[in-house]
């Protein structure tokens, strides 16, 4: 028995460790891959693409009923014998559910396109509605991709999952850059190398599950996994409307392909810190649900509180020393066009800390079994993300939607902390609201003087004063730790 417990132990070390690996490496080809954008694409070709990519995760999203989040429990709660009947019926919805959204799609697209065509003006004021026509295809192979990396999760196979998305970013650098540097290609050629990769993918992945390489289609599984998951396919939907659609929004507003390109290649920045903020945290929804079910109220309240101080404190001392190495960033990773990231990458990083440390407050009433009051907030998250996008960016520009993201990411955290300390764990205030003052009283410095940095030295030092003193960070821990890592002993 003892055997058999550390053997599931150590295949969930195993197991995330191949999947930090993977998340590594794709975000290594995502940055490779942004810069072969900036330096063959110029910033409309840019705007174009991203808005094709922005489209057809939103399609992947709708259309896959919050599947992709539920299959591994799904999958991995089913009986032996079950599961591979319950594989492939998914994958099989999968497969006649994209390609029949996806014909539906083309058929509006071309009646719209043939009304349009008769107004040139409109048709050539459209960014991405002559090349809408992409967007089904990606949407095709992107779904599929997902399913089957749910699949594989839910089977416990985290070796050949990471594989396959370290082969699918090798690809998709590796098409990169054969059809721009090579072929000096555009939208369409390289629309056509991104669903090229993700095939290959989907073909590797199918090949790699361990059972249910079949087609069958059971319709009252479906129904059933479709019931369970609609919560989650909510919570991804709002998600998606603030972290994604909002640059639909922007062109919207300004009407300028310039500011979407800008505001994209800043999000990419974002989305990296979004990742790996998020992998720190992946043991943190097992262990809160374990405190809970053990009653132990002053580990459970300790727990939560060094979590979310612990990201609060590193992220935005992470922010302060961002003025110092920024422009460099931005050379390196992107070129001298996009230095107009400068102007909104620290509203943009506020936000995404806020929406990370929001997280922990809804893993923590998810473990709760509480998931509609997260669903309730992020409901309105999304209408202060529009509202506010309406608002500051006819004003603003870019500078507004970044602006817009951070209120209403905070605004989420602000509220999802209160529910946590409404209904489980009573915790004392000041012990996370300290970092945050600090924080925007930086944030209001950095409205009135922009451009003068050498006071940010003075932040940080406060934060980690503050978070000393008042034991927010167990510091004496930390360092054990790391003298234990690094094979000091006392």
């Amino acid at each position: 028995m003892t055997d058999t417990i550390q053997t599931k132990k150590s295949g969930v070390l195993e197991g995330a460790f191949w999947s930090w690996l993977s998340t590594v490496i794709n975000l290594l080809a995502l940055l490779i891959v942004g810069k072969l954008f900036a330096i063959s694409l110029n910033k409309e070709e840019v705007a174009v693409f991203s808005l094709i990519l922005v489209w057809a995760d939103g399609f992947v999203l709708f259309f896959g009923y919050g599947l992709q989040v539920s299959i591994p429990k799904l999958i991995g709660g089913a009986s032996g014998e079950y599961k591979g009947d319950l594989s492939s019926s998914l994958i099989t919805f999968t497969l006649v559910n994209s390609v029949a959204v996806s014909l539906i799609t083309l058929l509006i697209w071309g009646l719209f396109l043939a009304i349009t065509s008769v107004n040139n003006d409109l048709l050539n004021s459209s960014l991405v509605l002559s090349y809408f026509w992409i967007v089904p295809f990606l949407f095709i192979v992107g779904l599929l991709r997902d399913v089957l990396l749910a699949n594989l999760s839910g089977f416990q196979v985290f070796g050949k999952r990471a594989l396959g998305v370290v082969i699918a970013s090798l690809l998709q650098v590796l098409f990169s850059v054969i059809v721009l540097v090579v072929l000096k290609g555009k939208v369409v050629s390289l629309s056509f190398a991104y669903i090229i990769s993700y095939l290959c993918t989907v073909v590797l992945l199918w090949w790699y599950l361990p059972t249910g390489r079949y087609f069958q289609l059971n319709v009252v599984q479906i129904v059933s996994t479709i019931k369970f998951s609609w919560i989650l396919w909510v919570n991804t939907i709002l998600n998606y409307m603030v972290q994604r659609f909002d640059t639909v929004v922007l062109l919207f507003l300004t009407g300028s392909p310039a500011q979407v390109a800008v505001y994209e290649m800043a999000k990419r920045l974002t989305h990296i810190a979004s990742r790996m903020l998020n992998a720190l945290l992946l043991p943190y929804l097992p262990r809160i649900t374990e405190l809970f079910s053990a009653k132990s109220e002053d580990d459970t309240k300790r727990f939560f509180l060094q979590s979310q101080n612990a990201i609060a404190i590193f992220s935005f001392s992470g922010i302060l020393f961002l003025p110092f190495i920024q422009k460099y960033i931005i050379l390196l990773l992107f070129s001298k066009e996009y230095f107009e990231i400068i102007t909104i990458l620290t509203p943009l990083l506020a936000g995404i800390i806020f929406a990370v440390l929001s997280g922990i407050s809804g893993q923590t009433l998810i473990a709760t079994n509480r998931p509609y009051m997260v669903t309730i907030t992020n409901i309105g998250t999304v209408i202060i993300n529009l509202t506010l996008n309406f608002l500051l960016v006819p004003y603003m520009g870019m500078v507004g939607a970044g602006w817009a993201s951070l209120v209403s990411f905070f605004f989420s955290y602000l509220i999802q902390t209160i529910w946590v300390r409404k209904t489980c764990i009573s915790f004392d205030w000041g012990k996370i609201l300290l970092p945050q003052c600090v924080f925007f009283c930086y944030l209001l410095y950095y409205v009135i003087y922009p451009g003068f940095f050498a006071i940010n030295f003075v932040f940080v030092l406060v934060l980690l004063m503050i978070s000393y003193y008042f034991k927010l960070i167990p510091f004496e821990y930390l360092i054990l730790r790391l003298l234990k890592i690094i094979g000091i002993k006392n």
